[in-house]
């Protein structure tokens, strides 16, 4: 039918709230009140003329996730979505509820990339990167109700990871129109 999700007003000062109704791919609709806005939050989703910055697909729970729940066990929600602007970069929402356990590893298959790749993986609110090796799992450990956003991106031929504009939730969509990787200078025509 082409309808996106929605999530329903929320306040802009919900990080996280505000980050999961980008990564919906849908609309975002705030209802602050009038001077009580985030505008440090609203400004990673918009840009400068109001348009959202979205991923290409609304974020889903992978499907270990779903096996997990239907079977009762205790493992933190996994979701995801990508962009692909020339480079497809898989955003990563882990959230661990109470009783589940406190780390989970997530294979490449259901991080959606290739188990022969090498990829770096941007923790966007601790600002730490880690390296993904060929077929390796990434690890993460969270304390209960604590959740983490992951960008996933790959490596070129040259050691070389493009993030994309860090100061978007979703870096790599509808800013980066093409990265071209020449030597060991990264070109990027801005769109």
């Amino acid at each position: 039918m082409g309808l996106w999700p929605w999530t329903d007003t929320l306040m802009s000062r919900d990080t996280g709230g505000i980050l999961l109704a980008t990564l919906s791919a849908g609309p975002v609709g705030v209802g602050d009140q009038m001077g009580h806005e985030s505008w440090r939050n609203i400004r990673k989703v918009i840009r400068s003329d109001g348009r959202i910055v979205k991923p290409d697909a609304p974020l889903m729970p992978t499907d270990q996730t779903i096996m997990a729940q239907a079977a009762g066990k205790h493992r933190a929600f996994v979701a995801r979505t990508s962009s692909n602007a020339g480079i497809k970069t898989t955003y990563l929402f882990i959230w661990r509820q109470k009783g589940d356990r406190s780390s989970v590893h997530i294979t490449p298959a259901e991080l959606g990339v290739s188990a022969r790749g090498r990829y770096v993986v941007y923790n966007y609110f601790t600002h730490s990167l880690s390296h993904l090796s060929a077929g390796q799992a990434l690890e993460v450990n969270l304390h209960s109700n604590q959740w983490q956003y992951d960008i996933v991106a790959p490596e070129q031929t040259n050691g070389v990871a493009v993030l994309g504009d860090l100061n978007e939730f979703v870096p790599m969509r509808r800013r980066i129109a093409d990265a071209i990787v020449s030597g060991i200078f990264c070109n990027n025509n801005l769109g």
